[in-house]
């Protein structure tokens, strides 16, 4: 049977609308550095930030430190299944299936958010209908005092905020849809890359994105040119890319592979980080399973896997709605030839001490 290789720029739009509100923020520099982008997508960054940045106050809720995310980006992946994702091919499929619904399910729904989703959503949907036992529920969070008091406003005027955040994915559906009209030829050259399976594949199994035989569906994002998330569920993966992924990828490896005495030593000093590297030496697993087996609270342990993660000894894959967690073998192939050139050296300077 033949793999299947299909470009789905229907659902472009869709997807760099749930990136707009991350590039009308000043968070994405915190989350992945100062970046140097083409002029055409330097100019719509500036157009988000312009038109959607001091839109109301809704925009603090739907971009905040704790999140990372947007909240709509958030909701989609959490809140939907691989299939119900696929599904969304326009703006207002998007709108529709995660921020138009009842003002007390959106609060559910920002509260599992900002709570990592560490618990089952029917209990954010009791705190979202208790106003006292949210207060409380909110001191007792991670979270930073401007969030706590962020979620805290949230609240107290639930069918406000719903109604804000609306208005302003309402604008920012406009604006996108404006940016991708102003941008067609761009775009469309742009994206012409992804005709070329054969690069497209070899660039994603280089970085271990996607399997040898995965049927893949290619979602180009013009907005964010940074991208590259695949998520596999049944053999069949989804794949968000930038025009620019070659690029992307190779900045990823590069980041994942420093590997140094000192961040080797930072990150095995921890008993809990060697305990996990343990378990996975042996197979993969996903949070709940890794805080089950070493007893640790998931925010604990999110903690220490996105160090690891971070660092490039971990890799993750979606399924669903669940990361699963791997050792990195060229980690551990990055540490062999570090610990190689030091048996060098020390060879080298004892031999030159044996000389003298």
């Amino acid at each position: 049977m033949n793999k299947i290789y299909h470009i789905a720029i229907e659902q472009s739009m869709a997807e760099d609308f749930t990136s707009a509100f991350v590039f009308a923020s000043d968070i994405v520099e915190k989350i992945l550095g100062k970046h140097v982008y083409p002029d055409a997508v330097s100019r719509v960054h500036k157009k988000l930030k312009d038109n959607l940045k001091e839109f109301n106050d809704a925009f603090e809720l739907i971009v905040n430190d704790d999140m990372r995310y947007s909240l709509i980006t958030h909701i989609k992946k959490t809140r939907m299944t691989f299939t119900q994702q696929t599904q969304l091919n326009s703006i207002d499929e998007v709108i529709e299936k995660t921020v138009k619904v009842d003002p007390k399910e959106l609060l559910a729904r920002i509260f599992a958010c900002f709570d990592n989703d560490k618990r089952e959503i029917s209990f954010y949907t009791g705190l979202s209908v208790d106003m006292i036992a949210a207060s409380k529920y909110i001191d007792t969070m991670d979270l930073s005092s401007e969030s706590k008091n962020l979620l805290l406003r949230t609240i107290i005027d639930t069918d406000g905020y719903s109604k804000k955040i609306l208005d302003i994915c309402y604008a920012a559906k406009r604006l996108v849809e404006e940016i991708y009209s102003e941008n067609s030829q761009y775009i469309k050259t742009a994206f012409k890359v992804f005709e070329d399976e054969d690069r497209v594949r070899s660039a994603l199994l280089q970085a271990n994105l996607i399997a040898e035989n995965e049927d893949l569906t290619i979602i180009p994002s013009f907005i964010n040119y940074n991208i590259v998330h695949a998520q596999t569920c049944n053999n069949q993966c989804r794949v968000i890319l930038s025009p620019d992924f070659e690029n992307v990828i190779k900045n990823m490896m590069k980041m994942k592979m420093k590997v140094s005495i000192d961040s080797v030593g930072k990150l095995f000093s921890d008993e809990t980080r060697c305990r996990i590297i343990d378990i996975l030496k042996e197979r993969e697993c996903y949070l709940a399973q890794l805080s089950q087996e070493l007893s640790i609270p998931s925010n604990t342990l999110h903690y220490h896997i996105q160090l690891l993660n971070d660092d490039g000894i971990l890799i993750s894959r979606n399924a669903g709605r669940r990361y699963y967690y791997r050792l990195n073998s060229e980690y551990f192939e990055a540490m062999k030839d570090l610990a190689d050139k030091y048996i060098v050296e020390i060879n080298e300077n004892m031999e030159a001490q044996n000389q003298k």
